[in-house]
């Protein structure tokens, strides 16, 4: 008989991923409980949280009577064989632009998936979409000019905290100038002066352990309130935690957290991490049940629901949106006020007249490229209440993310 429920599967897809990164170390077959994986599901909810190849490795390291069957098993192979190829043509890719900057000597500081890849027990078990790295911003222009050079499109310059370059089948590149959306707390200075050059290099360097922690909270807040984030940022915190945990300067992490208001979101977040992926010590608070139902029913990158109870909740919204104040939310994502504009285009700094121009570009652009997502979210705008929004407003506060939090970084 198969488990068909959301709580079961949800156990299910953790203990799998924990099965697979852990390599089957000291895994519990009787943590099913001997009753068969609903593999339909569970493969429904690993490709939302783009997680397949993971579950691929986990399902290989499995006993046969729990093993899925030959159709199910030969997609999660095909979808892993596409992970693999994947990360090997990003790995050529990337090693190839790192040699140009050197030669070119633009300094360059790698973020997120292309450093977790290396501590992953197998690069290809940790995909990404997009290469993300650090720069100086007076280096951005010589990058632009590089990029085009090697045969990438720009997709965005200029624009807020970072520029992107793209070029099919696979690459795509996020050059981040800034780590946050709001420059006068991002110390990109910092960072630069605490990151290390990498042996064989003079210009690619590697953040600290503690920077590079910091940075992995910073977006994985972000992505909890612009729609929700999924397990892979989580299993990441832990992959890492695991790594480097205990080497690191606890006293500057812990200041740095609180000056930026994530400290209560990281030690939720690590709480989870730990529970979900570690050896067991962890203890399951009241609230772990209501966290993790939040974080599996999003995606990879979230969803346009959580986004609109995001942008109300920590915006403190909550009493207004109804009736009028609907139209008023509407209204102001359509048409964002001028420190959010500045953020996004910064020309707008110098030249703030042309903001009703900026407005007519983004509503452009929105409408060629982003048009489900926008209608996505002005059907959810629709559909929910004043009540709905309230239950989420205690489980935001749970995680430390309110209005007083969000307006110090972001």
């Amino acid at each position: 008989m198969q488990r068909n429920t959301g709580k079961a599967i949800n156990k299910d897809i953790i203990w799998l991923i924990r099965l697979a990164v852990r390599q089957a170390a000291d895994a519990d077959w009787d943590a099913v409980n001997g009753e068969a994986i609903d593999w339909n599901s569970v493969c429904k909810t690993a490709c939302r949280h783009r997680v397949e190849n993971l579950v691929y490795e986990a399902s290989r390291l499995l006993p046969e009577k729990l093993q899925p069957d030959a159709e199910i098993q030969m997609t999660l192979k095909q979808n892993a064989g596409a992970s693999t190829v994947q990360d090997m043509h990003q790995y050529y890719e990337v090693h190839a632009l790192f040699e140009e900057m050197e030669k070119r000597k633009i300094s360059v500081i790698p973020l997120k998936g292309w450093v977790l890849k290396e501590i992953y027990p197998k690069s290809d078990l940790r995909s990404m979409a997009d290469v993300d790295l650090l720069i100086h911003e007076v280096d951005a222009q010589a990058v632009k000019k590089m990029m085009q050079e090697l045969g990438y499109e720009t997709f965005l310059y200029g624009s807020g905290k970072h520029d992107v370059y793209r070029k099919k089948p696979y690459m795509s590149y996020e050059f981040h100038k800034r780590l946050t959306g709001n420059k006068e707390v991002c110390d990109v200075g910092s960072i630069w002066s605490r990151a290390r050059k990498t042996d064989g290099y003079e210009y690619r360097y590697q953040m600290s352990e503690e920077d590079f922690y910091i940075h992995l909270i910073i977006h994985m807040a972000g992505h909890m309130v612009n729609g929700g984030t999924g397990i892979r940022s989580f299993l990441d915190l832990w992959v890492y935690s695991e790594k480097y945990g205990g080497m690191w300067d606890e006293e500057y992490m812990d200041a740095r957290l609180r000056e930026l208001g994530l400290d209560v979101f990281a030690k939720q977040a690590q709480h989870l991490a730990e529970l979900w992926f570690g050896n067991g010590e962890e203890e399951e608070t009241e609230e772990d049940a209501r966290l993790e139902e939040f974080v599996l029913n999003s995606a990879a990158y979230g969803t346009t629901n959580v986004t609109v109870i995001g942008n109300v909740v920590v915006g403190d919204k909550i009493k207004s949106f109804c009736g009028f104040g609907k139209i008023k939310y509407v209204c102001s994502r359509l048409f964002p006020s001028y420190k959010w504009m500045v953020r996004r285009y910064e020309a707008l700094e110098r030249h703030p007249y042309a903001l009703p121009g900026y407005y007519i570009y983004r509503l452009y652009k929105n409408g060629l490229k982003r048009i489900g997502a926008v209608r996505r979210e002005i059907e959810n705008v629709k559909m929910l209440d004043e009540n709905h929004i309230s239950e989420l407003q205690e489980l935001y506060h749970v995680w430390g993310l309110d209005a007083g939090m969000w307006g110090k970084w972001h």
